[in-house]
Protein backbone atom coordinates (compact mmCIF):
# COMPACT_ATOMS: atom_id res chain seq x y z
CA UNK A 1 0.00 0.00 0.00
CA UNK A 2 2.81 2.68 0.87
CA UNK A 3 4.22 1.63 -2.79
CA UNK A 4 1.36 2.40 -4.54
CA UNK A 5 1.12 5.60 -2.91
CA UNK A 6 4.28 6.79 -3.39
CA UNK A 7 4.63 5.52 -6.86
CA UNK A 8 1.21 7.55 -7.26
CA UNK A 9 3.11 10.30 -5.78
CA UNK A 10 6.06 9.91 -7.69
CA UNK A 11 4.07 10.04 -10.69
CA UNK A 12 1.56 13.24 -9.83
CA UNK A 13 4.67 15.32 -9.30
CA UNK A 14 6.88 14.49 -12.51
CA UNK A 15 3.30 15.02 -14.40
CA UNK A 16 3.06 18.87 -12.30
CA UNK A 17 6.52 19.87 -13.08
CA UNK A 18 6.67 18.61 -16.78
CA UNK A 19 3.60 20.81 -16.96
CA UNK A 20 4.97 23.79 -15.38
CA UNK A 21 8.31 22.76 -16.22
CA UNK A 22 8.88 24.18 -19.63
CA UNK A 23 7.30 27.34 -21.82
CA UNK A 24 4.59 25.83 -24.77
CA UNK A 25 6.29 27.81 -27.21
CA UNK A 26 9.87 26.71 -27.07
CA UNK A 27 11.08 23.91 -25.06
CA UNK A 28 13.72 21.23 -25.70
CA UNK A 29 11.05 18.96 -27.75
CA UNK A 30 10.55 21.55 -30.49
CA UNK A 31 14.24 21.98 -30.59
CA UNK A 32 15.90 19.86 -33.71
CA UNK A 33 19.41 19.33 -33.53
CA UNK A 34 22.35 18.29 -31.92
CA UNK A 35 22.06 15.88 -28.64
CA UNK A 36 23.87 14.63 -25.62
CA UNK A 37 23.01 13.05 -22.41
CA UNK A 38 24.80 11.30 -19.44
CA UNK A 39 23.28 8.57 -17.27
CA UNK A 40 23.81 7.11 -13.92
CA UNK A 41 22.34 3.41 -13.03
CA UNK A 42 22.64 0.91 -11.02
CA UNK A 43 21.78 -2.78 -12.50
CA UNK A 44 20.28 -6.19 -10.47
CA UNK A 45 21.77 -9.43 -11.64
CA UNK A 46 19.24 -11.66 -12.42
CA UNK A 47 21.36 -14.51 -12.96
CA UNK A 48 23.26 -14.86 -9.70
CA UNK A 49 26.86 -14.13 -11.20
CA UNK A 50 27.47 -11.50 -8.35
CA UNK A 51 27.69 -9.12 -11.28
CA UNK A 52 25.21 -6.04 -10.10
CA UNK A 53 27.02 -2.94 -11.16
CA UNK A 54 27.11 0.79 -10.83
CA UNK A 55 26.52 2.18 -14.45
CA UNK A 56 27.43 5.89 -15.82
CA UNK A 57 26.14 6.04 -19.22
CA UNK A 58 27.22 9.45 -22.16
CA UNK A 59 25.78 9.65 -25.36
CA UNK A 60 25.56 11.89 -28.57
CA UNK A 61 23.22 11.91 -31.65
CA UNK A 62 20.67 13.86 -32.94
CA UNK A 63 17.35 14.92 -31.89
CA UNK A 64 13.79 16.10 -33.29
CA UNK A 65 10.36 16.30 -32.51
CA UNK A 66 9.79 12.55 -33.06
CA UNK A 67 13.05 11.62 -31.52
CA UNK A 68 14.66 12.40 -28.24
CA UNK A 69 17.59 10.99 -29.31
CA UNK A 70 19.40 8.78 -31.83
CA UNK A 71 22.80 8.25 -32.00
CA UNK A 72 25.79 6.44 -30.15
CA UNK A 73 27.16 6.36 -26.97
CA UNK A 74 29.07 4.82 -24.18
CA UNK A 75 29.42 3.49 -20.70
CA UNK A 76 31.29 1.88 -17.90
CA UNK A 77 29.46 -0.66 -15.95
CA UNK A 78 31.84 -1.67 -12.71
CA UNK A 79 30.95 -4.63 -10.65
CA UNK A 80 30.16 -4.30 -6.73
CA UNK A 81 31.37 -7.32 -5.47
CA UNK A 82 34.26 -8.25 -7.64
CA UNK A 83 36.80 -6.53 -10.44
CA UNK A 84 34.97 -6.96 -13.54
CA UNK A 85 33.75 -4.21 -15.77
CA UNK A 86 32.35 -4.04 -19.34
CA UNK A 87 32.41 -1.31 -21.74
CA UNK A 88 29.33 -0.93 -23.35
CA UNK A 89 29.74 0.82 -27.03
CA UNK A 90 26.15 0.96 -28.34
CA UNK A 91 23.37 2.97 -30.79
CA UNK A 92 20.51 4.50 -28.89
CA UNK A 93 16.93 5.35 -30.01
CA UNK A 94 14.87 7.48 -27.85
CA UNK A 95 11.21 8.15 -28.42
CA UNK A 96 7.70 8.03 -27.25
CA UNK A 97 6.50 7.61 -30.91
CA UNK A 98 4.79 11.05 -31.17
CA UNK A 99 5.67 14.14 -31.96
CA UNK A 100 4.38 15.66 -28.98
CA UNK A 101 5.92 15.68 -25.70
CA UNK A 102 4.78 12.81 -24.08
CA UNK A 103 5.38 11.84 -20.03
CA UNK A 104 6.65 8.21 -21.22
CA UNK A 105 9.21 7.37 -23.53
CA UNK A 106 10.99 4.20 -25.10
CA UNK A 107 14.68 3.93 -25.22
CA UNK A 108 16.82 0.86 -26.99
CA UNK A 109 20.29 0.36 -26.70
CA UNK A 110 22.17 -1.97 -28.70
CA UNK A 111 26.24 -2.97 -29.59
CA UNK A 112 28.87 -4.77 -28.60
CA UNK A 113 30.28 -5.18 -24.71
CA UNK A 114 33.76 -5.05 -24.31
CA UNK A 115 34.11 -7.21 -20.56
CA UNK A 116 36.80 -7.45 -18.72
CA UNK A 117 35.81 -10.33 -16.13
CA UNK A 118 37.51 -11.14 -12.92
CA UNK A 119 41.52 -9.37 -13.96
CA UNK A 120 41.51 -12.67 -15.83
CA UNK A 121 40.29 -12.11 -19.51
CA UNK A 122 38.98 -9.86 -21.69
CA UNK A 123 36.06 -10.75 -24.26
CA UNK A 124 33.83 -8.80 -26.44
CA UNK A 125 29.99 -9.91 -26.33
CA UNK A 126 26.23 -8.75 -27.76
CA UNK A 127 24.99 -6.10 -25.46
CA UNK A 128 20.68 -5.22 -25.51
CA UNK A 129 18.96 -2.56 -23.54
CA UNK A 130 15.20 -1.57 -23.57
CA UNK A 131 14.29 0.26 -21.14
CA UNK A 132 11.06 2.41 -20.40
CA UNK A 133 11.14 6.02 -18.98
CA UNK A 134 9.69 8.63 -17.50
CA UNK A 135 10.45 12.31 -18.22
CA UNK A 136 10.93 13.97 -14.49
CA UNK A 137 11.51 17.93 -15.55
CA UNK A 138 12.16 20.08 -18.89
CA UNK A 139 13.45 23.76 -19.60
CA UNK A 140 14.76 25.28 -22.74
CA UNK A 141 17.51 23.57 -22.95
CA UNK A 142 17.43 20.08 -21.11
CA UNK A 143 15.22 17.21 -19.91
CA UNK A 144 15.40 14.92 -17.35
CA UNK A 145 14.19 11.50 -17.02
CA UNK A 146 13.88 7.91 -14.69
CA UNK A 147 14.31 4.93 -16.87
CA UNK A 148 13.25 1.20 -15.36
CA UNK A 149 14.78 -1.81 -18.48
CA UNK A 150 16.69 -4.90 -18.47
CA UNK A 151 20.40 -5.14 -20.21
CA UNK A 152 21.41 -8.72 -21.71
CA UNK A 153 25.52 -8.73 -21.96
CA UNK A 154 26.74 -12.01 -23.65
CA UNK A 155 30.17 -13.59 -22.21
CA UNK A 156 31.86 -16.88 -22.94
CA UNK A 157 33.65 -19.63 -21.00
CA UNK A 158 37.55 -19.31 -20.26
CA UNK A 159 40.37 -20.71 -19.31
CA UNK A 160 42.55 -19.78 -16.14
CA UNK A 161 45.80 -20.85 -14.27
CA UNK A 162 43.07 -23.06 -12.37
CA UNK A 163 40.60 -24.26 -15.11
CA UNK A 164 37.91 -23.09 -17.26
CA UNK A 165 35.68 -20.90 -15.79
CA UNK A 166 32.59 -21.06 -17.14
CA UNK A 167 30.52 -17.61 -17.77
CA UNK A 168 26.46 -17.37 -18.30
CA UNK A 169 25.11 -14.61 -20.34
CA UNK A 170 24.11 -11.64 -17.76
CA UNK A 171 20.26 -10.33 -17.42
CA UNK A 172 20.25 -7.37 -15.26
CA UNK A 173 17.04 -5.40 -14.11
CA UNK A 174 17.87 -1.63 -14.44
CA UNK A 175 17.22 1.54 -12.39
CA UNK A 176 18.57 4.94 -13.23
CA UNK A 177 17.97 8.42 -13.84
CA UNK A 178 19.45 11.02 -16.89
CA UNK A 179 19.43 14.17 -17.94
CA UNK A 180 19.59 15.10 -21.95
CA UNK A 181 20.52 18.51 -22.92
Amino acid sequence: MKISRFLFSFLAFAAISTANAASPKENYFTKKGFAWGLALSSSIDMTASGMSSIDIDGYFGYKNSFFQAIGVGASINMALNNSSRSYPIYAIIRTSFSNKPQLLFFEMRGGVSLNDLYSYTKQTGLYLHPAVGIRLASGKSWSSHFTLGYKFISRKDFSYDEGIFHCSDLSMGVVGIGISF
